[in-house]
């Protein structure tokens, strides 16, 4: 190996997201987290011209789909109008789309966070509770999930799967999370396994067995340090 490629820092390509206030300030927390990890972050861009993404990806070593506004329901076949839904963002979720087709075919490793978790899920054939306070009728569950305190703060418990290469990277099989969401994974995608359930049963973490890192996460590391 050559002095310069042994040097050579981990580029991760962000999905780009606009959080509303107070977390507007979601991206930098995402490249600080992606740079605390030894990498360079690289902020996507979002465009209709695909050829630059086919110029973009291979400098990528990795990619993070991050949190933001609700999926489409639409790209899991669930057409009900469903006015808990947020507004969707469509170039987003086409980049994101891109990404993932190019990480399958090349086995780039990608994460997913909170939203980035349901859309891995989405991608591979699942689906996503349109409101978990309306869908699982468990108003203080879904409480328990759209918390109050700070980010930096964990808000509930989640139990890791023995088997799961979350479990082995985190050293532990127990864990306190933080949690923004009002959404969650119904049906698991046939080719991913969960990696981590809440005390109620929700899927809190996904992986693709089969891909040498596929991980998603329903709630939001970078804000835990």
């Amino acid at each position: 190996m050559s002095e310069s490629h042994a040097h050579h820092k981990p580029v991760v390509g962000i999905v780009p997201t606009k959080l509303p206030e107070p977390y507007d300030d979601g991206i930098n927390h995402y490249a600080l987290a992606v740079r605390s990890a030894g990498a360079k972050p690289y902020l996507l861009p979002v465009t209709d011209d695909v050829g630059a993404y086919e110029t973009i990806f291979p400098h990528m070593d990795g990619f993070l789909l991050t949190g933001g506004k609700d999926i489409d329901p639409v790209r899991y076949g669930d057409t009900e109008d469903d006015p808990s839904v947020t507004d969707h963002l469509p170039g987003r979720e086409e980049l994101e789309h891109l990404i993932l087709c190019y990480s399958d075919e090349f086995d780039v490793p990608i994460m997913g966070i909170c939203r980035g978790m349901q859309m891995l899920n989405v991608f591979y054939g699942g689906s996503l509770h349109l409101d978990l306070a309306t869908q699982t009728k468990q108003q203080t569950h879904f409480a328990n999930h759209f918390q109050t305190l700070p980010f930096s703060e964990p808000s509930h418990h989640v139990t890791l799967e023995p088997r799961g290469s979350l479990a082995r990277i985190r050293q532990t099989l127990s864990t306190q999370v933080n949690s923004m969401h009002h959404q969650g994974i119904f049906e698991l995608a046939p080719e991913l396994r969960a990696a981590a359930y809440d005390d109620q049963g929700l899927i809190e973490a996904i992986e693709h067995p089969g891909k040498p890192f596929t991980i998603g996460v329903q709630w939001h590391p970078e804000f835990l340090g």
